[in-house]
């Protein structure tokens, strides 16, 4: 996730819109999966990312509502075409919403050690 968020910010600085926000978007998927992976699900699994994170972290009160619905917006953009604002600003909620799953998941790790 922070890998990507960081190609994701060259990317930008390179002028690169498109790649920007493909890389912004992966971050977040990447992020949603490793939590999805704590709740048993493998990517062979095939299931759908927003779905199931929106039911099993967001719907479930287990994700901070605000930093999650950011995932659940972006899943419906036409990465390719979002002109630099909106690029801009998915990068940064893409930042937030893997901050905020790496909180979680640590959390969750915590949880799990007790």
């Amino acid at each position: 996730g922070e890998r990507l968020i960081f190609e994701a910010s060259l990317a930008l600085e390179a002028g690169k819109l498109a790649e920007t926000a493909q890389m912004s978007y992966k971050a977040m998927v990447s992020a949603a999966d490793g939590l999805l992976s704590t709740q048993g699900l493998l990517i062979s699994n095939r299931y759908d990312t927003v779905a199931e994170f929106r039911s099993r972290f967001l719907e479930a009160g287990r994700f901070f509502v605000g930093v999650g619905e950011y995932f659940i917006k972006a899943s419906g953009y036409d990465l390719a075409s979002l002109g630099s604002e909106k690029t801009r600003r998915l990068l940064e909620e893409a930042n937030l919403f893997v901050e905020e799953a790496q909180v979680v998941y640590g959390r969750m790790a915590g949880a799990a050690t007790k």
